[in-house]
């Protein structure tokens, strides 16, 4: 397979959001890989409704619109917009109605860049319709001549350059149109610095909202977000004086800020995020997830709900869903959501209200329906013939109808609508699909992959996805296996460009959910803390000899490829020293090599966690108002020390350095702020040197450097030339 046929399924537009604009029209954005212009490009559209059919607009481009989110009643949409580039960007915010804005302004001076991320960013409408909140960088009014501009300031961490001090805004406009040009920013202001908020929303009274806020860990230190659910992080309470954004909008001069007074829902033992707000007649309830802080950087989610209409007390509160320790075949797992729940989740039927959510469950995302009453869970993903598709909620109309998109790796992106009758079974309705934006040629070379998933009989519950290319001639094909990052996630039978595109390149390609992965039970998940380092290698190891036994796969080092990221690379690295007669070669992208090496991560606690030492993650008490500093400060201060390197360095890559005789190839980007690209430079350099010890040549060695990249190296050039260069690598070996 060449590399066009590679761009030409990394162009099909990908859907990133949608929402329902009224009873029959659907707005749906897509991200797109431009190879001409080397870049990730934005686009909308709309889908029309029918009985029986459905409709599409083509996509436009929204290169400008940072967030754009309807209002709760379908009659507004706010748009935070970025026009301009570098450090000449203007910011808006804007108000429309249909097809005709009501309401912008510039705040290009009131603050810095708009968030837009899962963890942090938000963008509501008051119940009322009134206001809207959303999430900006704090303006740093310090003159550059001043030694205090050049103060130490953390950010988030990878996936948010230059994100240091989120704050919250509120935004109001002339709501009845006599005064287009009236508008204003107010900032929500608190007396605890320390603390950084948002997904925030309004409750039905605009003098309360309530966030998700983070505070730091040990020695003031902000743990990095992305991928991230254990933070010391929590629900907070924010309480304005009565009637204040009333009368800000009624002064002359609205005032640039309003202080706010908080209290905190969650106890400190937990990490809440993702508020939302199910508001009925005589009812209005608060829900959230939270997972355990501190230990494994992912696990299962708690679903949580407080009735805020009656008192709005920790106390109060309640457990919707809880975790699930050990699950068995078929039965649910616990709940696995994103960092956020999708927007609009809920629906209501025959006046019961219920949430619907993506979910990983084993080695699917499925659509879950929770019901708000009792908790209880119903996997609404159709089986058969669809049971190898992977999901994702987008959005739901309030009512009885959810948003979904759907993929796996012989059909890319679908979008689906479903339908809930009084029972509330859904009938699902498939409204686009890309298949037929590919050539029928490529049609035919996805149809001829198989796709399955095997479990391991005697390492429960060890799953692996395998993707078989039919299409080969006699005899087994060169098989790649692909562990993930995480290590506490979880591959999906789902469309990746990169992995169908080896398959589709006469690969075939194992993907072993080991020890650890969620979507298995949260007893899986704890199994691999202080096992890190064995039982993942040991798994993955034991899932392609399963593949040999059953002949999936055939051992043979010509026959035998690694390729993987992140902790990926470690559990590949650590394959490559231990077993070294087993592979010809491997692609390592911004692997850890060194476990013992983390000065520069964002995430330094994962080195502690996945190898069971203690780096506590504690937050302020439920009850706090947010003035006094978290009880119980541990006697560790979170600083290497001589035995700690020595523990954790046995079980790195780079102990076995000196055993590894297979073609090495690293993919790393210099911008990586979670695992220190300085780690693969010196695994680099230490396999050279070690190949000039034993007399070989190094020529098998090679990097690939991607200065501008982060972690996942997702960038359009770097993903290409990734796939590019592994290849040929692989082919060369073969």
């Amino acid at each position: 397979m060449t590399s066009a046929v590679y761009e030409r399924l990394a162009e099909l537009p990908a859907p990133t959001s949608g929402y329902f604009v009224d009873r029959n029209v659907i707005q749906l954005n897509s991200s797109i890989q431009d190879f001409t212009k080397n870049t990730r490009r934005s686009v909308s559209k709309s889908i029309f409704l029918t009985s029986d059919a459905a409709f599409t607009s083509p996509n436009q481009e929204i290169a400008d619109i940072v967030l754009s989110k309807p209002s709760k009643s379908g009659i507004y949409r706010a748009i935070l917009k970025e026009t301009g580039s570098d450090d000449k960007k203007k910011r808006f915010v804007e108000v429309w109605s249909k097809e005709k804005i009501l309401a912008s302004k510039e705040v290009t001076d009131v603050h810095g860049v708009f968030y837009n991320d899962d963890h942090l960013s938000t963008l509501s409408f008051s119940v009322s319709d009134r206001a809207v909140v959303y999430v900006a960088e704090e303006k740093n009014e310090t003159p550059k001549d001043s030694p205090e501009y050049f103060r130490y300031s953390q950010s988030f961490g990878e996936g948010f350059p230059g994100k240091k001090r989120p704050a919250i805004f509120v935004f109001l406009w002339d709501q009845e149109g006599s005064n287009p040009e009236k508008s204003a920013v107010i900032r929500l202001t608190t007396n605890t610095p320390d603390i950084f908020f948002g997904q925030a929303l309004f409750s039905s009274n605009s003098d309360v909202l309530f966030a998700t806020g983070y505070e730091h860990s040990l020695g003031g230190r902000l743990l990095g977000l992305k991928g991230c659910f254990n933070r010391p992080s929590g629900i907070w309470q924010l309480t304005l004086e009565k009637d204040a954004l009333s009368e800000a909008w009624a002064a002359e001069k609205p005032p640039s800020s309003i202080d706010c007074k908080l209290v905190k829902l969650t106890p400190p033992h937990l990490s809440g995020r993702s508020p939302r707000l199910v508001l009925n007649e005589g009812s209005e309830r608060l829900l959230w997830l939270a997972c355990a802080s501190g230990g494994a950087h992912a696990s299962t989610s708690r679903l949580y709900s407080l009735d805020i209409k009656s008192s709005v007390s920790h106390e109060n509160v309640k457990v919707l869903v809880d975790v699930v320790s050990d699950s068995k075949d078929g039965a649910f797992p616990g709940f696995y959501p994103d960092a956020a729940l999708p927007s609009s989740s809920f629906l209501r039927i025959r006046n019961h209200d219920y949430l619907v959510s993506h979910s990983t469950f084993a080695s699917c995302n499925v659509v879950l329906l929770i019901s708000l009453t009792d908790g209880t869970v119903k996997n609404l993903t159709p089986t058969k013939s669809d049971s190898l598709y992977s999901w994702t909620v987008l959005n739901t109309d309030g009512e009885r109808r959810v948003l979904c998109t759907r993929s796996s790796p012989t059909v890319p992106y679908e979008v689906v609508l479903g339908e809930f009758d009084d029972s509330a079974n859904v009938s699902w309705r498939v409204l686009q699909s890309s298949l037929s934006e590919l050539p029928t040629e490529i049609q035919n070379q996805l149809s001829q992959l198989k796709v399955n998933t095997v479990r391991h009989p005697e390492r429960h519950p060890l799953e692996t996805v395998v993707i078989q290319n039919t299409n080969v001639e006699a005899g087994k094909p060169p098989h790649i296996v692909m562990p993930h990052g995480g290590p506490h996630a979880t591959s999906v039978v789902r469309f990746d460009t990169m992995t169908v595109a080896f398959a589709l390149a006469g690969f075939d390609v194992s993907i072993p959910n080991y020890t650890g992965s969620l979507g298995f039970g949260e007893s899986n998940v704890q199994a691999l803390l202080g096992k890190c380092g064995t039982l993942d290698i040991e798994d993955c190891m034991e899932s392609f000899r399963h593949l040999t036994r059953i002949g999936v796969a055939q051992e043979g080092k010509s026959k035998v490829f690694l390729f993987g990221g992140s902790h990926g690379g470690f559990i590949i690295g650590h394959l490559l020293g231990r077993y070294p007669d087993a592979f010809a070669a491997a692609c390592l992208r911004n692997p850890v090599v060194s476990s013992g090496e983390f000065g520069t991560t964002d995430i330094r606690d994962w080195y502690w966690g996945e190898f069971k030492h203690d780096y506590p993650v504690f937050s302020s008490p439920a009850g706090s108002d947010g003035l006094s500093p978290p009880p119980n400060r541990p006697e560790d201060i979170g600083i290497m020390t001589p035995a700690l390197f020595d523990s954790l360095y046995k079980f790195s890559p780079s102990a076995h350095i000196e055993k590894v005789k297979a073609a090495v190839l690293l993919c790393v980007g210099g911008s990586d702020k979670r695992v220190a690209p300085t780690q693969s430079i010196d695994y680099y350099h230490a396999l050279k040197a070690a190949r000039a010890k034993a007399n070989l040549p190094d020529d098998d060695v090679e990097m690939l450097w991607f200065p501008d990249d982060g972690h996942p190296l997702e960038g359009v050039e770097a993903s290409k030339m990734t796939w590019v260069r592994t290849v040929e690598w692989f082919k060369a070996r073969s």
